[in-house]
Order: structure tokens, then C-alpha cells, then sequence
């Protein structure tokens, strides 16, 4: 068997998803550092855990009622938690530095 053919178009969408979701994690890995150097590890962390129950949680819900297209999308909901909380974040505590 070839590596790509027509028994792998149906994953394509999937894959675009999975894409998405690294682009965020991607992301998130500069504001994480971020965060570190701010102090704020210990709700890195928290975050970290609950993106993963989140991801979990919506993994077998979305793949249940979508199929694998449903994993694709509990990925990218999941990934794009971090980045955004980290950016909120690290926004307020520059606006405390500054007040």
C-alpha cells in the first residue's frame, strides 16, 4: 500500500484540525514562558489540567455525536484555552506593574 491515496482522504479533515490545535499549543509555549518569568507557574499548571479535562470531557462527547471529526475539534478547543488565558494574564499583570 501506498502512504497516501484515496484511503486517506477521509482523514484530511481530522488533520487540518490537528494543525490548528498545534498552531495554538505552538502559541502557547511563548506565553508559558512568559508566565513563568511573571510568577505565575503554579497557574500555568491549573490551566494545564484543565485543558486537559476539558479536552478529555469533549473528546468523548464530540466523538460520540461528529466521529473523528469530533476529535479534531476537542483538540482545538482544548489547545485554545492556554494561549488565550496566558494572554489575559500576562495582560493584567503588566496593567498591575504599571498602576
Amino acid at each position: 500500500g501506498a502512504l497516501i491515496g484515496e484511503d486517506f482522504v477521509a482523514a484530511a479533515p481530522v488533520l487540518t484540525l490537528l494543525l490548528l490545535a498545534a498552531t495554538f499549543e505552538l502559541t502557547a509555549s511563548s506565553l508559558r514562558s512568559a508566565s513563568y518569568a511573571i510568577g505565575h507557574a503554579a497557574k500555568v499548571l491549573r490551566l494545564s489540567v484543565l485543558s486537559a479535562i476539558i479536552y478529555l470531557a469533549l473528546f468523548v462527547l464530540l466523538t460520540l455525536e461528529l466521529g473523528l471529526i469530533g476529535a479534531g475539534l476537542a483538540a482545538c478547543a482544548a489547545a485554545l484555552l492556554p494561549p488565550v488565558a496566558m494572554a489575559i494574564m500576562i495582560r493584567n499583570s503588566m496593567r498591575k506593574k504599571d498602576s
